[in-house]
């Protein structure tokens, strides 16, 4: 039996970033002071030991590898691409760590009009990370029975009479419920209403804070004031509280993004799901009286959208990854319609995917939007 063999436990030493630096192992090493011929101590075994450039370079003299298979942000190496540290596998594509850039354009590039589809970490490798980009709850994402009335709305429910304060999420009983984004463990709870319950504290770039909460849980596998990432398991779907004896077809994971962990009633302190979930959904119309009546917008991590029927059938109304945002409003630029007022000044005709209604912008010269000004008489 070699050595190798005898290795049970792996421990990864890392900083801040995620980069490991140091891999232990368990066989203790037999140490002697000199003194006698009896062992005096005994010390930790290295397996390999890393320094990296900020982009993930392995430097030379500074790096002891034995084949481990993780390095720059915890990340896989592909060694057998460019060599050792020069390349690195995530779960969606891949990292050249020598130009600092991804091989393949990245699938939320429609979030981020102003950088590089190829840019990594915003060219801030020292102080920010790549999230995976698992930025929602459940693996499939569909709304229940793909009603209207099953979104977010103040007049969502009840022929317009009454709120209902998030997303009804499909999920069969037992299906894996994942933390959207990078955050603590605010508080586990149950109520006859909600029943099983995580609530999640998400502190943006800025510092605000905000919550996500996850309704009808079967199981809790978290704790309060953990820490975790985003696409870890906070606990599994069921149909507790007064989700309790719904059909099959109705179980569902219901989903809150709140401006304080304790809103109460309506929908005070209850902001949009869509703001932190990847894949977002919106009404086929947001004027209709009886939103039980109407189907789904799905707009998809690559910017595609699907116009999803109450029975099912589905229909792409969006292929393009041209989707903007401006203030409040949503829309996809390919789809604008050119415009003069009265002076002459050429604007453009937006569509707001939210509101379903339409909007005056211009395009600057970087590339950006803003709100068209009509002149002033």
């Amino acid at each position: 039996m070699n050595k190798a063999e005898l290795i049970k436990v792996l421990a990864e030493k890392t900083n801040h970033l995620g980069n490991v630096l140091t891999v232990i192992h368990d066989i203790k090493i037999p140490m002697n002071n000199g003194s006698g011929p009896a062992v005096s101590s005994h010390r930790v075994g290295i397996r390999t030991c890393s320094d990296y450039s900020p982009f993930g370079v392995e430097l030379d003299g500074r790096t002891v590898s034995s084949g481990y298979r993780y390095g720059f942000q915890g990340s896989e190496k592909d060694n057998e691409t460019k060599g050792s540290g020069n390349s690195y596998s995530t779960e969606f594509r891949q990292l050249d760590s020598r130009l600092g850039r991804w091989l393949s354009i990245d699938l939320l590039n429609h979030k981020y009009p102003y950088y590089s589809p190829y840019q990594y970490v915003h060219n801030s490798p020292i102080s920010v990370i790549d999230l995976f980009g698992l930025g929602d709850p459940l693996e499939v994402m569909k709304i229940r029975r793909n009603k209207a009335s099953n979104l977010q709305g103040a007049k969502a429910r009840n022929s317009g009479t009454r709120a209902h304060q998030g997303f009804d999420l499909y999920a069969a009983p037992g299906t894996s419920a994942k933390a959207v984004k990078n955050a603590v463990v605010y508080d586990v709870s149950y109520s006859s209403s909600y029943g099983k319950t995580v609530t999640l504290e998400i502190t943006d770039a800025k510092g605000i804070k905000s919550y996500a909460f996850y309704a009808h849980l079967s199981a809790v596998t978290v704790s309060k004031n953990q820490k975790v990432d985003e696409g870890d398991e906070i606990g599994l779907t069921g149909q507790t509280g007064n989700a309790k004896g719904q059909p099959a077809e109705d179980a569902h994971l219901h989903f809150e993004l709140r401006s304080s962990p304790n809103p109460g009633l309506g929908m005070s302190g209850r902001l949009n799901p869509n703001e932190v979930l990847d894949t977002k959904f919106y009404s086929q119309d947001p004027e209709a009286i009886n939103q039980a009546t109407v189907g789904v917008l799905k707009e998809q991590k690559d910017g595609s959208v699907i116009k999803i029927n109450l029975d099912g059938s589905e229909k792409i109304i969006k292929n393009k990854t041209n989707l903007q945002n401006l203030g409040q409003i949503r829309f996809d630029s390919s789809l604008a319609r050119e415009a003069k007022d009265v002076n002459g000044q050429k604007y453009l005709i937006v569509h707001d995917l939210k509101s379903q209604k339409d909007f005056g912008v211009v395009r600057k010269p970087d590339g950006s939007y803003d709100f068209y000004k009509k002149p002033q008489k």
